[in-house]
């Protein structure tokens, strides 16, 4: 834990640094969209009389009131891919982790999200090959009961999937992060955006 504990306090230290730098950017923009809608009601009330006045009084509102949602469109839109990118980011380290590391983090997948203990477990061709063998013996060893056999089968995936009969469970990485990320996003959005 202490690993994934140091990876998401790196992702949320390289998170904040982005957003910082996003929402400088955003302000920015809001700023020049507001001085441009400001220097245009400016311009529109310099021109009118009393009716005139009243008309670009309503242009200026409605083009401020234009520019704030643009400016917090365009925020909302970074947010969202600021988040996407931390869930992409802890992805590719879960990938990146060495083999032996790696094979351990799915043997505990395994372990504890089997429904039985006696699924087939299946894994990529480069994995399997890999660490085919050592991921089954250690999921056996960490679950009471497990008899988990490896398939001869292969996907094309990162992660593992468990087959017991026609009942799959879906432990690849994309489809975990896909459920994490509906699941947490509000929180990471809470920690990365106070």
């Amino acid at each position: 834990m202490n690993g994934m504990d140091n990876i998401l306090r790196r992702i949320r230290e390289d998170a904040q640094r982005e957003m910082d730098a996003m929402q400088q950017e955003a302000l920015e923009k809001r700023e020049a969209i507001l001085a441009r809608g400001r220097e245009q009601s400016e311009r529109l009330l310099a021109e009118g009389r009393q009716k005139n006045l009243q008309l670009a009084e309503g242009r200026k509102a409605r083009l401020i009131s234009a520019a704030n949602m643009e400016s917090r469109q365009v925020l909302l839109y970074n947010k969202q891919k600021y988040i996407d990118e931390v869930f992409t980011l802890a992805k590719k380290r879960i990938e990146a982790l060495p083999w032996a590391d790696y094979a351990e983090y799915l043997a505990q997948w395994i372990a504890h999200s089997a429904e039985t203990g006696t699924e087939t477990v299946i894994l990529s061709e480069r994995n399997r090959e890999k660490m085919g063998q050592l991921v089954v013996q250690r999921a056996n060893a960490l679950r009471e009961g497990g008899a988990f056999t490896l398939a001869a089968e292969t996907q094309d995936i990162q992660g593992v999937i468990l087959r017991q009969g026609s009942v799959e469970i879906n432990g690849s990485l994309d489809y975990r992060f896909g459920l994490l990320r509906e699941r947490l996003a509000t929180e990471v959005a809470q920690v990365l955006f106070q």
